[in-house]
Parts: structure tokens; C-alpha cells; sequence
């Protein structure tokens, strides 16, 4: 048989390649970990399925837009308010649909958010972009 040196090395290795497994399922987990999302009127699924979702893979969820907020999420949007975000020239942050927040938790990596983007807001974007001097 084995002797009792190599068994117990043995045993000492897996143990730590399980654990080394867990803490990569564990990172995984959080990849909304530096995300704070605001979900802005009727989505689908509704903001209660998406704050949930958002907060099991770590992120954080604000009830109204702040400077604190990464991620603006909705399905539609007025381009009045579209345009009162986009001045806020300071604060950089991307009007994403929800398929952003569910792809990422399905591929369980944070997705780029530009193919995510709502579509006016990518229009308004390219709009302010030609007219920045």
C-alpha cells in the first residue's frame, strides 16, 4: 500500500485544490461586486428580480440615481431624462437593458455593457460625442 507520508500529501493537496475551487465559485459569485445599480421605471423582469439578482452576485442596489450609482438599468427611457444624465458630464455612467445584468450572471462574468446599452441612450451618446469640442 501507500505509505502514510504520501497518503496524507496527498490528501493535504486536494484539500487545498477544493478550497482553491470554492474561492473561484465564491469570485464568480460577485461579479456585480463593484456595481451599483438604479433601476429607472418598468422593466422586465421587474426591478425587484434584477436588485435581487444583483445583490446575490454581490452588487448594490440604489432607489435613486446617485453619484454612488454605476448603472442606470431600463427598458425605456424619456430622452429628456436620457439627456439630464448625459450632461452630468462628471459622472460617466451607461444606461444599460436588463439582458446586461441577466447575460453577466448567466456567463458569470460582467459583460462589456456597450452591446447593452438602450438604444437612445447609444444615440444620444454619439450625438453629444460629435458636438463636444
Amino acid at each position: 500500500g501507500q505509505d502514510g507520508g504520501s497518503y496524507f500529501s496527498n490528501k493535504n493537496r486536494k484539500v487545498k485544490e477544493q478550497q482553491a475551487e470554492l474561492a473561484r465559485g465564491q469570485e464568480e459569485n460577485l461579479i456585480f461586486k463593484n456595481v451599483v445599480i438604479y433601476v429607472n421605471g418598468y422593466t422586465r423582469p421587474s426591478s425587484r428580480e434584477l436588485e435581487a439578482l444583483v445583490w446575490r452576485h454581490g452588487g448594490q442596489v440604489e432607489k435613486m440615481d446617485s453619484s454612488r450609482v454605476t448603472h442606470v438599468v431600463a427598458n425605456v427611457m424619456p430622452s429628456a431624462k436620457i439627456w439630464r444624465i448625459v450632461e452630468k458630464k462628471s459622472i460617466h455612467k451607461p444606461i444599460v437593458t436588463p439582458e446586461w445584468l441577466l447575460e453577466s450572471a448567466k456567463r458569470g462574468k460582467l459583460q462589456p455593457s456597450a452591446p447593452y446599452l438602450l438604444k437612445a441612450f447609444a444615440a444620444e451618446r454619439t450625438v453629444t460625442d460629435m458636438f463636444r469640442t
